[in-house]
């Protein structure tokens, strides 16, 4: 009976974890992205910028 509970216990914290985890890789995944676009918006700006002021380096 107890051993019979602590299985099915292991086995919803795992499914628990598990499902934690893929949120976490999902939301680490999406801040990623966010952060490339930011960065890859930020050089558009600066490039932009750079262009405006007559330097080019």
């Amino acid at each position: 009976m107890l051993g019979r509970s602590a299985t099915s216990l292991g086995r919803a914290d795992l499914l628990n974890a598990a499902g934690y985890l893929q949120f976490l890789g999902a939301f680490s995944l999406l801040l990623l992205t966010l952060r490339m676009v930011e960065k890859s918006s930020q050089k558009r700006k600066s490039r932009v910028q750079r262009l405006g002021s007559g330097d080019y380096w």
